[in-house]
């Protein structure tokens, strides 16, 4: 894989470094930020292989892999793979860095995308590449607000 990232987001996440880095490792929620709602809201079928990868197999019969490959205490790298049933329908190999920035009771967290082989570098590609990770930190701030919500409410339940 390139060195070089295809595209990258940044996005101030509203919630400790802490409780993003853990929602950015533990695979039940890495699926749900890294993939879009509709892919994974209602999967035919789940497994985790012995390499530390979750596969879901989806409605249509696509296969999502994913798996966390590297982690530190501020730096992410996600890999994952889209097989779709359909073989004449090309799959693609991504790559996913997360680096995390500590701020004042926030994470500054940028998003990078690295391809096995990159998709054309035309300027719709682009930006439809930048707009999913957009999407993904987006989805990522709404679990860390949820959990540091959650956290908070049991606080002043006790």
């Amino acid at each position: 894989m390139s060195n070089d990232a295809f595209v990258s987001s940044t996005r101030e996440i509203r919630a400790p470094l802490p409780h993003v880095r853990s929602l950015a490792i533990r695979l039940e929620t890495v699926m749900s930020w890294i993939w879009a709602p509709a892919q994974v809201a209602d999967p035919a079928a789940s497994r985790d292989l012995p390499n530390g990868t979750r596969q879901l197999i989806v409605r249509d019969g696509d296969k999502l892999r994913t798996r966390v490959a590297e982690q530190e205490e501020r730096r992410v790298v996600i890999e994952a793979v889209y097989q779709p049933r359909n073989t004449d329908v090309p799959g693609r190999e991504l790559r996913y860095e997360l680096n995390l920035e500590v701020g004042a009771g926030t994470t500054m967290a940028t998003l990078s995308l690295h391809f096995a082989e990159p998709p054309s570098e035309n300027p719709g590609e682009i930006r439809r590449w930048t707009r999913n990770l957009r999407q993904c930190l987006d989805r990522l701030d709404e679990l860390a607000a949820g959990e540091v919500n959650e956290a908070q409410g049991a606080e002043g339940d006790a």
